[in-house]
């Protein structure tokens, strides 16, 4: 490769770290630690120095995953109403409510080891900041995975995976203080909300004021979900999240403003306030990992350009991931701390090399420039894009360079209209000029996404094939750096791998599935039915909308991988060669299911296997079975706690055959 391997001596701790995170998520013993700290060692008691640092750097990687692992609650605290007191890590708000992560560190007024809790507050008021301390009463629980369908979205499950260990819900009144957390660092995050309130204000249209907030503050809440998937569907998505590209961008307005140092010889001065700078601003907007990353590029390739030292950006890139690593090893499994290294990575190594114009002619390498970053980061990231997220834009080629060309005006238009309008000189011009350009970003994506096949819709792969693909490109891009022939035929042999795995590990879908879902406020039947999945509810008619749009959102996985489009409400009255309906009894192969969620209930004639006891039945159960002739009685969620504890142990005390649905979720045998 162009660079060997002594210009990125980082290149193998790094790996040897991020190997060490992986094997600190197994359950295995400490001594395990100590036999690997031995082995170290050894190594350099042998002179095998650089082996025995690498060993070394594995165990911490081990140590430091499982020192600063998530805490479980004490399980004296679960369901009992009890006082915390924490920080504010992450707002959120919705149209009712308030979605917050908090880092709680006092228990009943006492300290505690630390551990997050998602907190959701169903009122506006009062309305907490990110570092705000917040004192509350409540009843926790701890996060479970619920699912009941294949390939469901769980956002128990999503809680989970970013170390957030109870949950709970917290009425205003419950909450005895709010009071902003002191320190400097706490501060700076604060003026995050100074900064969407002075966009907010700023002479920019609702439009253009969204796009800034998420491009500047990067909060994008206030953008509609349709500009988002529209941004998302053309490629167009990490224009919307902060990231290297932000960062380099504020760096080239900040060089621009600060040339007169430059000028005056007041280089360092330069460097100095551009570092300090991108660190306030890194601090203020959350300290993501992608914007962290970059920061930290950008102050290694200035203080190297002070010192006057040779620089390697994989190099860089290697250190800023142990960085963020050593702090966050969880950042390893998120979507965009993956993304926005593979990214750069793919850049650094891809882009020059795929660059059609010569050297000599630096205007037009420069232009063909944004066509190369574009290919090689989405080279890069469109496998595993492709893979969290199930499209692929097909025309990203097209939408980036526009849009990337248009960006920087974007944003040093609204900085200079943000920094005159809070000294209160309002730039009209100018903010109608930035309008105009975000409208122009904004109508490229239309355009773009209403190209014909401008997206590849549901695309679900297994893992080894999105290794393999993978591996795929790096053997492109080792292979354009050093031209041998082994690595071509080593390309050949993946994608056949990837070939054959696609066709091996497809997997087949029964023609028919029935799913009782479990919600807190109706009972949900699903059916599928070939490609088309079809849904009965116990909810009011007025909420059908409403309960199928929640399923569509929950289940777009499990409808995407079996390749359905769409739900259908079940009619009351229909019947075809599948099933049929009769108002609350459901016929399907074989099966017969009543719901009964009323005081009215069907006929006793009808002979039925399940009778499912839902929200709204409030008589006697024992004389349920005998009105309804069903084999099992199923004990919906939606039914109150304490009804529902009632109705199990009678029941059980009359040996009913029965099963609760408030625990485990159920799938129909046909």
């Amino acid at each position: 490769m162009r660079a060997p391997l002594s210009r990125v001596p980082l290149l193998i701790p790094t790996l040897a770290y991020v190997a060490g995170i992986l094997a600190g998520q197994f359950d295995f013993s400490l001594l395990w630690c100590l036999v690997t700290v031995g082995t170290s060692l050894i190594l350099g008691w042998k002179r095998h120095v650089y082996a025995a640092v690498i060993v070394l750097v594995f165990t911490l990687g081990v140590g430091n995953t499982r020192l600063l692992a998530p805490v479980p609650v004490n399980d004296s605290l679960i369901r009992n109403e009890t006082t915390y007191s924490g920080v504010t890590i992450k707002s959120r708000e919705t149209e009712s409510a308030q979605l917050l992560v908090v880092n709680i560190d006092s228990v009943d007024n006492r300290r505690c080891r630390p551990f997050r809790m998602a907190v959701t507050i169903p009122m506006m008021t009062p309305l907490i900041d990110d570092t705000d301390r917040i004192k509350f009463r409540a009843e926790i629980t701890v996060p479970t995975p619920e699912t009941d369908l294949p390939d469901e979205i769980d956002y128990n499950s999503y809680l989970i995976e970013n170390g957030i260990v109870a949950t709970a819900l917290v009425e205003p009144d419950n909450i005895t203080a709010v009071t902003p957390e002191p320190g400097l660092l706490n501060s700076l995050r604060r003026q995050r909300r100074s900064m969407t309130r002075l966009i907010l204000t700023a002479p920019f249209n609702s439009h253009t004021a969204e796009f800034l907030n998420a491009a500047l503050a990067g909060d994008a809440s206030l953008m509609t979900a349709d500009v988002r998937q529209l941004f998302s569907t053309t490629g167009l998505a990490h224009i919307l999240a902060l990231s290297g590209l932000h960062v380099g961008l504020i760096a080239l307005l900040l060089s621009i403003l600060l040339f007169p140092l430059h000028l005056s010889g007041h280089r360092y001065l330069k460097n100095i306030v551009t570092i300090i700078t991108l660190w306030l601003f890194a601090i203020m907007t959350g300290l993501s990992p992608s914007v962290v990353r970059a920061v930290i590029m950008a102050t290694l390739f200035l203080t190297g350009n002070m010192l006057q030292r040779r620089q390697s950006a994989i190099n860089s890139l290697c250190f800023a991931a142990l960085a963020i690593l050593s702090v966050s090893p969880a950042s390893l499994y998120s979507i965009g701390f993956q993304l926005s290294f593979i990214a750069v990575a793919a850049i650094v190594l891809l882009a020059d090399r795929i660059n059609p114009v010569d050297r000599r002619n630096a205007i037009g390498r420069h232009i063909a420039g944004y066509a190369a970053v574009s290919i090689s980061a989405m080279a890069g990231t469109g496998v595993v894009s492709a893979y969290y997220f199930h499209i692929f834009p097909l025309y990203f080629l097209f939408a980036n360079v526009a849009a990337v060309f248009l960006l920087p005006f974007v944003m040093g238009g609204a900085i200079i209209t943000l920094i005159f309008h809070a000294f209160g000189i309002t730039l009209s011009w100018m903010g109608k000029t930035v309008d105009f350009l975000c409208g122009a970003v904004e109508w490229w994506a239309s355009l773009i996404s209403g190209l014909p096949g401008s997206t590849v819709e549901n695309i679900y792969m297994h893992p080894l094939s999105v290794w393999l693909i993978s591996g795929a490109v790096a053997v492109i891009i080792w292979w354009l750096h050093s031209r041998r022939t082994a690595l071509l035929a080593a390309f050949g042999i993946l994608c056949t791998a990837f070939i054959a795995t696609e066709f091996i590990l497809t997997e087949e879908y029964p023609e028919r599935e029935v799913y009782i879902t479990r919600h807190t406020r109706s009972t949900e039947l699903l059916l599928k039915d070939n490609h088309r999945l079809w849904l009965y509810s116990t909810a009011p008619e007025q909420d059908f909308e409403t309960v199928a749009d929640r399923c569509r959102y929950r289940y777009k996985d499990y409808m995407g991988r079996r390749g359905i489009d769409s739900i259908s409400i079940m009619p009351d009255c229909y019947h075809t060669t599948s099933f049929s309906r009769n108002g609350d009894v459901i016929a399907l192969p074989g099966k017969t299911i009543i719901f009964i969620h009323g005081n009215i209930v069907v006929a006793p004639e009808v002979k039925a296997d399940y009778a499912i006891v839902c929200r709204g039945f409030r008589g006697d159960i024992i004389a349920l079975k005998e009105r309804v002739s069903a084999d099992t009685i199923l004990l919906s969620r939606d039914i109150d706690v304490r009804r529902h504890n009632r109705y199990e142990a009678q029941l059980s005390e009359q040996g009913i055959p029965f099963r609760s649905l408030r625990v485990t979720s159920f799938q129909m045998p046909l």
